[in-house]
């Protein structure tokens, strides 16, 4: 859920400007549809708030406390995150990694409106910075998304042993997918780092890559396809640092050594269940133990 910066005022340092983003949303009748897409669309990640230590309480509580209008306040905080959850999704899909001038308005008449606005725009570099070893970005080829907003990366070769860095942005549009052409050619990786704005990662797309030993995904990153890093056998750091909204079957699995390091304070029950055999491992750390792994191997 904390993959993007959030803020109110400005940054003090030097980023590029995408464009406004902004999103309202209601509990009205006109735009119930909407709504309900959204809890479907956040389904897991609420889950996770609302058995949090960070969750409200309950409807029932609120309602003891305050009356009726207690029921209409916990819908309230429901669609305020939803909102700024959809806002940020919006942001990133544009390749963003922070968001700022936020301004929100709040309306409770007879339902509750609630618009968030700001500005998407890209930092010079990752919100965490990029481990000096990544300095190879070997031939990549990009190839227009079907809305024509974006472009999939497609690693056609690189050095042997290579720390390979995938970039962010080509030809003024963020890189938003990437795939590898051949599979000989994946085998000589031996790191790999998504910058920023990178948000799919396609299915098998470094699947048996024997050389692998370490995986360092963006803060933007929401999908791993299905076999991504199957049978990655030497692969024994993977860096995640907040949660991916879709982590598809098998993601990583059969990597007897790796391990999985992330931010996330709540890690879903379904990452182990659903993208991972049993030899791998998930370990929650804090941020300056995570900027200390980026650099494991120096």
């Amino acid at each position: 859920m904390k993959n993007i910066l959030v803020t109110t005022a400005n940054l003090n340092c030097d980023y590029n400007i995408i464009g406004p983003v902004s999103v309202e949303l209601s509990n009205k009748s006109a735009y119930y549809t909407d709504l309900v897409k959204l809890r479907k669309k956040y389904e897991n990640d609420l889950n996770v708030v609302k058995n949090s230590n960070y969750a409200a309480p309950s409807s029932i509580a609120w309602s003891f406390l305050y009356g009726n209008k207690g029921i209409k306040m916990k819908e309230l905080e429901e669609i305020v995150w939803l909102a700024l959850e959809e806002i940020k999704d919006r942001a990133r899909k544009l390749g963003a990694n922070a968001l700022i001038g936020l301004e929100k308005q709040i309306r409770v008449t007879d339902g509750c409106v609630v618009s968030f606005c700001g500005t998407a725009v890209r930092t010079e570099e990752s919100l965490f910075k990029k481990p000096a070893r990544y300095n190879t970005t070997g031939t990549i080829a990009y190839q227009l998304t079907e809305d024509e907003n974006a472009y999939e990366a497609i690693i056609y070769d690189c050095p042997e042993d290579a720390y390979l860095e995938i970039p962010a942005f080509h030809g003024g549009l963020c890189v938003r997918k990437v795939s590898c052409y051949e599979k000989f050619q994946r085998l000589k990786l031996k790191g790999l780092y998504f910058s920023g704005g990178i948000v799919e990662i396609e299915r098998s797309a470094f699947n048996d890559s024997k050389k692998l030993e370490e995986v360092i995904f963006s803060e933007n990153l929401q999908i791993i396809g299905s076999y991504a890093f199957e049978k990655c056998i030497n692969l024994k750091t993977v860096l995640i640092p907040y949660g991916i909204r879709d982590i598809r079957s098998y993601a990583i699995s059969d990597c007897p050594k790796a391990t999985i390091y992330t931010i996330e304070k709540n890690i879903p029950a379904t990452w182990a269940e659903k993208f991972m055999t049993e030899d791998v491992k998930i370990k929650h750390v804090n941020e300056t133990e995570y900027l200390n792994l980026l650099n494991i191997t120096e």
